[in-house]
Parts: structure tokens; C-alpha cells; sequence
């Protein structure tokens, strides 16, 4: 299950600790939630949820949500230093070409990321370090042209 978060990173980071799953993270994996959540949240008015995988980011449109993209500072229970981020190009699809999309954003990644595009899930491994690349990346590739294809930005 998952909860609503407040938007904002200044809330986000509030807040976080009121999460049972949050307040479990480590200090490093916790950063890097807050790191990436700003970038994105700044960038579009986001809804975020919760999880035990990490957060998920939404576009609301219309009285619905749109799945927009997830990301878990930490894939592997308690193995630190990499992240992981994926999409789903079915939910995309109605709103952006999706190979343009990861042709936009493998022209943005840095190299020491990968991108494995699937059917319907598109995911990222990367460094720790990379996470703000990562998430302006995913903002400018993904996250923005969205929001301007369904006239929601920050």
C-alpha cells in the first residue's frame, strides 16, 4: 500500500520520517529521495506515493492520474550506491512517442547509466551519484514534454 505525500520537496522532507517505511531508510538512500523528488517536483506539479519499492510520481490530468515514473534509491535490500528508475511506455503512449522519448533520453543519460527499454517497462540502473543527472534527464525527457502534452506544469 502506499501513501499520498505532500507536494513539495520542503513538505517531502518534513514528512518523511511520519512514514514507517521512510523513517527504515538509510540517511544515504534517504538523501537521494529528496534529491531526485525536488528535481521532479519543481519541474511539474507531481502527486508522489509512497511504497516499499520508493516513489512514485503521477501527473494529475483530468480528474485522473498518470503514471509518470518511479524511482527506488534502493533496488536491493540494504546494497547501497545504486539507483533505479523505470516507466511504463503503455501509459505514456496515449501522450508521447515513446521511441522518441528514449531516443531523447539516451541522448541525456550519462554513460556510466543503463537503459533497458522493454514492451512496457523502461528501466534505468545507475549510480548513486548520477541521481540529480538522472533526474533531470527523466525531467527533461519525459516528465515535461507530459506535463505539456497534457497542459499541467509547475
Amino acid at each position: 500500500m502506499t501513501n499520498p505525500l505532500p507536494d513539495g520537496p520542503d513538505r517531502l522532507a518534513a514528512r518523511l520520517d511520519c512514514y514507517p517505511i521512510a523513517a527504515a531508510w538509510p540517511a544515504a538512500a534517504r538523501q537521494r529521495y529528496l534529491e531526485w523528488s525536488a528535481i521532479l517536483l519543481d519541474a511539474a506539479d507531481l502527486e508522489i506515493t509512497l511504497g516499499k519499492g520508493g516513489i512514485s510520481f503521477y501527473l494529475p490530468a483530468g480528474g485522473r492520474r498518470i503514471f509518470a515514473v518511479h524511482f527506488n534509491a534502493m533496488p536491493r535490500a540494504r546494497v547501497s550506491g545504486r539507483g533505479f528508475a523505470d516507466f511504463r511506455r503503455d501509459t505514456l503512449e496515449p501522450y508521447l512517442n515513446p521511441e522518441g522519448l528514449l531516443e531523447n533520453l539516451r541522448g541525456l543519460l550519462p554513460p556510466d547509466s543503463e537503459l533497458r527499454p522493454g514492451r512496457r517497462w523502461c528501466c534505468l540502473h545507475f549510480p548513486w551519484d548520477r541521481t540529480a543527472d538522472i533526474a533531470r534527464a527523466i525531467t527533461a525527457a519525459l516528465v515535461l514534454p507530459l506535463a505539456g502534452a497534457v497542459g499541467s506544469t509547475a
